[in-house]
């Protein structure tokens, strides 16, 4: 998406495969990291991004690589949620799958 919205009643009436999902790939990316107040809004919204867009990790070998480092760092602290751990670990296997 290109336009800027300033609410997100857009979302009702927007498909989701009707935008690519890269710019938000790339937004979290850079914000996966550990024992922040959004750490866990991140991982589920990268979650459901893959969900949708799975030719994400495809397309673009570079985010299967960045979101591997990501998820191992995030992996390592104890303090994640069961249900955050578990979309990470299928974030893990979807990055895995697409590099082979």
């Amino acid at each position: 998406m290109t336009t800027v919205h300033l609410n997100d009643e857009f979302m009702i009436d927007t498909q989701p495969r009707s935008w690519d999902g890269t710019i938000l790939m790339e937004h979290l990316l850079d914000r996966l990291i550990p024992r922040t107040d959004q750490e866990q809004l991140n991982v589920h919204t990268l979650w459901a991004l893959l969900l949708t867009h799975p030719e994400l990790l495809g397309n673009r070998p570079l985010f299967g690589e960045r979101l591997q480092t990501a998820v191992a760092v995030l992996m390592d602290h104890n303090d994640l949620s069961p249900l955050t751990r578990r979309e990470l670990s299928d974030v893990s296997y979807a990055a895995r799958a697409a590099q082979r």
